[in-house]
């Protein structure tokens, strides 16, 4: 029985075996590698224990690769140039790329910026195709699985495994159809609509939510339903009120007129989330690059 096995062997035999293999001295090897003479022999002599073989012989003043040496440098060096293609950095091409992901969003990011994202990227990558799945909160196990690649939400998780950045910012105003009320003037006009929300914020607080967008209180709040397009919906053709954001002018709230809310709300900001394992991915960095660059005019 062998006194080693391949275990034991480390990257290091492996490229002091190759070099060896192509200088043909100890001394040589040595200096190319900046290694004492010393090392180069123990190693050597464990190399041979491990291949059960002399691997070189003396021939005059250099060494020459026995037969077993000779088939096993065939082996061994393509497997360390793929040991070092393994440990650079790959430049990602994008142009070679093959993008399946899949997003948390609602119909807030579908109208704002989501059809300008995936045109976006789907002109500079070989494929796209984006999953769109409803989101109200950010699930935190989805991101911590392999289900969700992004979520763009106001809401900010502290998880220390879940990265955000901040996309822009967003400010409310109140929503009506000027063909059945008039605007609201006063704070006594506001206390006294009754409104139609989102579903998915019901019973948050301001300090839990993206406090500008939702403001009514609950029991002012007559429908619930789960999009922006359904508010505005309701609200076209009733009395009915909404605070919305401001960016959904152009979108389902274009035929409503709006107003400034009576105090200054504080601004949401729409964040995109990701988990910490994608940080250095080159693909998901990309990917993040080019939702930072189709927002950048939000920011401005």
């Amino acid at each position: 029985m062998k006194d080693f096995d391949y275990l034991s062997l480390s990257g290091q035999h492996l490229l002091i075996f190759t070099t060896l293999h192509e200088v043909g001295t100890v001394t040589k090897t040595a200096e190319q590698l900046e290694l004492t003479q010393s090392t180069i022999s123990h190693s050597l002599q464990k190399l041979r224990q491990i291949f059960d073989d002399e691997l070189f012989v003396r021939s005059g003043r250099s060494v020459k690769p026995t037969q077993r040496s000779e088939y096993l440098y065939k082996e061994i060096k393509p497997l360390l140039l793929r040991l070092n293609e393994l440990t650079e950095q790959q430049a990602f091409e994008p142009a070679l790329a093959h993008f399946d992901y899949t997003v948390l969003a609602n119909d807030y990011q579908v109208g704002v910026f989501l059809p300008q994202l995936s045109q976006l990227i789907a002109a500079q990558v070989a494929s796209f195709r984006l999953n769109i799945l409803p989101s109200s909160k950010p699930e935190i196990q989805q991101l911590r699985q392999n289900d969700i690649d992004v979520v763009f939400s106001p809401f900010a998780p502290d998880h220390n495994d879940i990265m955000s950045v901040r996309l822009f910012d967003d400010v409310a105003r109140c929503y009506y159809d000027p063909a059945y009320r008039s605007p609201p003037l006063t704070q006594q006009d506001f206390d006294d609509a009754r409104y139609v929300g989102l579903s998915f914020t019901k019973g948050e607080s301001a300090s839990q939510t993206h406090k500008s967008i939702i403001h009514a209180i609950d029991d002012k709040t007559v429908i619930r339903t789960h999009s922006f397009a359904t508010v505005a919906m309701f609200v076209e053709g009733s009395k009915l009120m909404a605070i919305a954001p401001s960016k959904l002018n152009a979108l389902w709230f274009a035929h409503l007129d709006s107003v400034a809310l009576p105090h200054q709300p504080t601004p949401m900001t729409m964040r995109m989330l990701w988990h910490k394992k994608y940080q250095n991915d080159p693909k998901h960095k990309w990917f993040r690059e080019q939702v930072m660059a189709c927002t950048n005019a939000f920011r401005q």
